[in-house]
């Protein structure tokens, strides 16, 4: 599908960077860019025991405009081959010890500097790029480590996230008489009904505009991926698909059928599984994945998917979102203090408490966030009221 704009920048985001203040320390590791002309926006969150994290997010984040230019992995590689290149020159370094420390300890603490630089200019990475059509959003996503990415519904909430949840375990034998369906993948499949057709089924799966969904069921899949991320579907499944991934037949002789790429927003209508995983953000570990490292070991992700044209977009770090239970509790914060956080002693005061509650769950850790949205929307009904630019809270 052809995706055009009229709008030369048709989103507008929200970033806010707050660092962690505890009496005289301060974390300050995390940086968050939006790049409008280009609708690219990145969060990366520098790792706290890593030394020179800070340098790392900042160029990680600020180098983003050229990461969807080209193969996403070979731009990548680019950025993790400069990060490693950094750390070997802050390895060479010369590292003095205090001087007054017997020269036993001095080579003891020289040691243990340089096993600790081994370990230097490590981030977390969230990016997305965005490109708005005339019935959809197209998404295409980075991902290396605890960061995360959130698309929220105006109307209906949480569509999908970056961090999963806990989907059913599928045996070998189960996923032998069942359709693999995944990123990468197209799906044919035979359209039942329109979703107006079953007003108690769309509420009942969360729908709130069942004009705009078809109720399909699966034939087969066009594509050779192993479905990764993706759905083990049965022939007998209940496909809940959006009116604009499943197009329309120009051959009157296959109208009742539809071929359709894989995305997320596509929900299987069935008694065993639900809507969409259940996240809960107390359950998550503290390991997580970092830049260069884990980029040479393949522990990062690059996906597309499309989305509804008034979708808003999240990227948050983990310390913003372990303030909340869930992201339907992420997403009410966002929309009741939406005001608030256009106005800067306001937004000061918010996330002052946001710190603190913060705390009193774990332990304090820098705070920030990117809530990307279609115009108009976040900042308009403000714009006759205030000059301020949206920006980083200290």
């Amino acid at each position: 599908m052809a995706l055009k704009t009229n709008h030369p920048e048709p989103f507008e985001a929200l970033t806010v960077v707050s660092p962690m203040c505890m009496g005289d320390e301060e974390k300050n590791q995390d940086r968050a860019y939006w790049f409008a002309p280009g609708a690219v926006a990145a969060l990366c969150d520098g790792v706290t025991t890593s030394p020179l994290a800070a340098e790392a997010a900042e160029l990680v984040s600020k180098s983003i405009p050229i990461l969807f230019q080209g193969p996403v992995g070979e731009r990548l590689r680019v950025l993790c081959d400069l990060l490693s290149a950094r750390r070997m020159e802050a390895m060479r370094s010369d590292i003095t010890p205090p001087k007054n420390a017997p020269p036993g300890l001095q080579e003891m603490l020289q040691e243990v500097a340089r096993e600790k630089m081994a370990r230097a200019l490590q981030t977390t990475l969230v990016a997305l790029s965005l490109t708005a059509g005339d019935e959809l959003i197209l998404a295409d996503l980075v991902l290396c480590g605890g960061s995360a990415f959130f698309a929220f519904s105006p109307q209906q909430g949480l569509l999908t996230s970056s961090l999963g949840g806990n989907p059913e375990e599928t045996s070998s034998a189960e996923k032998s008489r069942r359709i693999p369906f995944g990123p990468g993948d197209e799906l044919l499949a035979k359209v039942v009904a329109d979703g107006t057709r079953y007003p108690k089924l769309m509420r009942r799966n969360g729908i709130g505009k069942p004009d705009q969904w078809l109720l399909c069921k699966p034939l087969d899949r066009c594509g050779s991926n192993k479905s990764k991320g993706g759905l083990w579907l049965e022939t007998d499944d209940l496909l809940l698909v959006p009116k604009y991934l499943a197009g329309t037949s120009q051959d009157p002789l296959l109208q009742g059928y539809r071929r359709f790429p894989f995305s997320k927003m596509i929900r299987v209508a069935s008694d065993r599984r639900p809507l969409r995983p259940s996240i809960s953000f107390n359950d998550r570990g503290a390991v997580t994945a970092v830049l260069p490292d884990h980029f040479y070991t393949g522990h990062w992700t690059h996906s597309q998917d499309r989305f509804p044209v008034d979708t808003h977009f999240v990227l948050a770090s983990d310390g913003f979102y372990s303030c909340f239970e869930n992201p339907d509790g992420l997403w009410q914060w966002l929309q009741s203090h939406e005001a608030a956080l256009h106005q800067a002693k306001e937004r000061q005061d918010l996330l002052a408490r946001l710190h603190k509650q913060l705390h009193t769950k774990s332990s304090d850790d820098d705070i920030s966030f990117i809530w990307i949205c279609p115009r108009p929307s976040i900042g308009s009904r403000q714009a006759n009221s205030t000059k301020e630019e949206p920006g980083h809270a200290r």
